[in-house]
């Protein structure tokens, strides 16, 4: 009597051809993982694998250590506080930072606070994506010249993303934004709020709230979505959103929009826009959009929205019942 054989499937056909071949590994698969301390962490988020969880179990507090985050992974702070000198985030990398413990149960916050220390970041995404979820609370301040999240001195901003009901807290000192480029030039990236989440970039000196670093860093692309809001001051010269001061050459104010019911709010420091320029930079395209309300006020001898005081105007426009209110 004959017996029939099993059937193999293409897939497990391959895997077990591939699994013979000398030097052959199956792909590494994403983890769930938990820390309490600081070893843990640093371990955990240097040697992992894209697509890793990491949930912190206990309160963790290392304000001279520096962590590097090589893959796409999430973070989850469950009800407790971290606290680091500073986080740099791979090349093309998303960190996701969240907080998933349920009201009313109070969130976690990451803290990186690079105060003191020259040319870093808060949490350097250059090249690479930052993104806050769930509950949790971002506080990030830069080194002597870094972008609090964003750009080492002179390097560019990423992509910062808050989402959920998390709220991120950005401060840029002596020359580089709160939220983008570097002192010496660099650019502003992306930033965008969604849902309920908030955005908040007071600024030092000489940059943008939210976008270009001093010397002449270009404004990037900032948006809010939802219900969601973001405020952003910027400092001497410099407007709240939009590009740094000083600088050769004209500096572009960058793309602001609100969107849905959401709001953006923007005060520009002396001689610089609320959103725009500073000095003789150009304003660049501002646009609100459904129910959402964008409030800009100029620095002394600023525009409310547009260039720096002896900079040219952008485009400004607003769609359906939204609202601008600018004041210079």
């Amino acid at each position: 009597m004959s017996r029939r054989l099993p059937t193999l499937t293409a897939a497990a056909l391959i895997a077990t051809a591939l699994a013979v071949l000398p030097g052959w590994s199956s792909p590494a698969t994403a983890v769930d993982s938990n820390v309490a301390t600081a070893g843990e962490l640093g371990a955990a988020l240097s040697t992992c694998t894209d697509g890793d969880t990491v949930t912190v179990s206990a309160a963790i507090s290392d304000p001279t250590g520096a962590y590097d985050v090589s893959c796409t992974l999430t973070l989850n702070l469950s009800g407790v506080n971290v606290s680091v000198r500073n986080i740099v985030i791979g090349a093309a990398k998303t960190f996701t930072v969240t907080d998933t413990t349920p009201a009313p149960t109070g969130a976690g916050t990451l803290t990186a606070n690079a105060s003191g220390i020259s040319n870093i970041a808060g949490i350097r995404n250059t090249g690479a994506t930052f993104a806050s979820a769930g509950r949790a609370h971002i506080t990030a301040v830069s080194g002597i010249g870094g972008a609090g999240i964003g750009g080492e001195s002179g390097g560019n901003g990423g992509t910062t993303t808050s989402n959920n009901d998390s709220t991120i807290y950005a401060v840029g000192i002596n020359g580089s934004a709160g939220i983008g480029g570097g002192a010496g030039g660099g650019n502003g990236g992306t930033t965008t709020s969604n849902d309920n989440s908030t955005i908040t970039a007071p600024n030092g000196s000489n940059a943008a709230g939210i976008g270009g670093g001093a010397s002449g860093g270009n404004g990037g692309t900032t948006t809010s979505n939802d219900n969601s809001t973001i405020s952003a001051a910027g400092g001497y010269g410099s407007p709240g959103i939009g590009s740094g001061s000083g600088g050769a050459g004209t500096k572009i104010g960058g793309t602001t929009t609100s969107n849905d019911n959401s709001t953006i709010t923007a005060t520009g420091g002396r001689f610089g826009a609320g959103i725009g320029s500073g000095g003789d930079g150009a304003g660049g395209t501002t646009t609100s959009n459904n129910t959402s309300t964008i409030t800009a006020t100029g620095g002394q001898y600023g525009a409310g929205i547009g260039g720096g005081s002896s900079g040219p105007g952008g485009i400004t426009t607003s769609n359906n019942t939204s609202a601008i209110n600018a004041t210079g």
